[in-house]
């Protein structure tokens, strides 16, 4: 049966993952998408993604998870959902990486007419962006109870022992 087009099964928003991605990007460039945004096959999607999981997976640590977990596809990350998402540590809730979410859309917001593309290219990415994510950051290993000056390969070694207690 076909779902009414004025049914709430058409307005759901979801957070966007691309399944390719530069090596040479410090963030991957996920979209908080609305219901309107069709998408491709080169994006995985959460549908009702919420701003504090956008957050999660909008930063470092996550991308230090990623960047050990994924394939490559020449010199990119292929991201899987089954080998990087689904096992993916997640850390406590913390509501303040709902706010500095935030923060990053709306820093994205100020640039209208750059896509995402072209945000997170290394040597272009607006300092106010780069200001927000790293905010997210420092919210983001808070939720983990890591230090802020932990190191990308510190901060794999820890995933990895949550990981191994989580499967258990």
């Amino acid at each position: 049966m076909a779902v009414p087009r004025n049914s709430s099964a058409f307005h759901v928003n979801y957070i966007a993952i691309p399944v390719v991605s530069s090596d040479r990007r410090e963030y991957l460039p996920i979209g908080f998408l609305n219901f309107e945004t069709i998408v491709g096959n080169q994006l995985f999607i959460i549908p009702n993604g919420s701003l504090e999981l956008f957050g999660i997976l909008t930063s470092k640590v996550h991308m230090a998870w990623m960047r050990v977990i994924c394939g490559r596809l020449e010199n990119g990350f292929r991201y899987a959902r089954n080998l990087i998402y689904n096992t993916f540590p997640f850390p406590n809730h913390n509501p303040k990486i709902e706010v500095t979410a935030q923060k990053i859309l709306d820093a994205r917001s100020n640039y209208p007419n750059s896509s995402l593309a072209e945000l997170y290219d290394p040597n272009l990415m607006p300092q106010d962006l780069r200001k927000a994510h790293e905010e997210n950051d420092r919210a983001v290993l808070d939720s983990y109870g890591f230090p802020k000056n932990i190191s990308e390969s510190e901060i794999v070694a820890k995933l990895f022992e949550m990981y191994q207690d989580l499967t258990k």
